[in-house]
């Protein structure tokens, strides 16, 4: 009986060790997380992916342009007479409000031409195919700080909710999410005023792999072969002695 309990004692610190690995591997094999910088997206859309700076859109430095005919901005938009191919077709810009309001250069401080919606604090932003990552800039007029939460959706629904995001004028604040599995909208919800924030700069790309096993599949298969080939190691080795 000393002898039985001895060896399962053994085999269970094999098991513990090959969980461990298990667990290694499985934790680097692509994470979802925030992406904290510009630099870091560049780098994981390799240099690529696609850009929507809102330039396109004639208005008048140190003025905004309001259209209210609008519920959406996607690549076939018109806005006031103006488009299509005002954003590109990989994603669309959704208002939960009744306009969209296209700021100029210099208005209220902001340095580049830049979009929000109204009158809901409430912007979404749907992808045409899942992407693996995407980033964009918070803005808020000078004087008028925003505190903002994002929400970020994958096939399944929602992945992840940020903490609250402070936004204090013009100055861009990066919020940038990646996820293997796929993201299909991002949802910012301002809380001050009774418009959304201000976005600028939306970078967006990469295809999850077709075809491939969930980190939690992988993990399972891994954990499987490890196991299997541990235990014929320790009973070889029991043998033998």
């Amino acid at each position: 009986m000393t002898g039985l309990i001895r060896h399962i004692i053994k085999l269970s610190g094999c098991f513990g060790i090959i969980i461990l690995i298990t667990f290694a591997i499985f934790v680097a094999d692509g994470i979802a997380a925030v992406i904290p910088d510009r630099t870091t997206l560049n780098t994981l859309l390799s240099g690529g992916g696609t850009t929507d700076d809102f330039e396109s859109y004639n208005v008048a430095d140190g003025s905004s342009s309001v259209d209210t005919s609008v519920g959406s901005l996607g690549s076939t938009t018109l806005v006031n007479g103006q488009g299509p191919g005002l954003v590109h077709s990989g994603a669309t810009y959704v208002f939960t409000g009744s306009f969209i309001q296209w700021n100029g250069n210099n208005y209220f401080g902001l340095n580049t031409k830049t979009i929000l919606c109204g009158p809901s604090q409430i912007l979404e932003i749907d992808y045409t195919s899942p992407v693996i990552a995407m980033g964009i800039d918070l803005e808020a007029f000078s004087g008028f700080p925003d505190s903002v939460t994002a929400k970020v959706y994958g096939p399944g629904g929602l992945i992840f909710t940020s903490s609250p995001i402070s936004v204090n004028g013009p100055s861009p604040v990066f919020f940038g999410y990646q996820d293997p599995g796929g993201i299909v909208k991002v949802i910012f919800t301002g809380s001050a005023y009774s418009f959304s924030v201000i976005i600028d700069n939306h970078t967006y790309g990469g295809s999850p792999p077709a075809s491939v096993p969930t980190m939690t599949e992988w993990g399972m298969i891994m954990f499987m072969v490890l196991a299997g080939l541990g235990a014929i190691y320790y009973l070889r080795r029991e043998r033998r002695a």
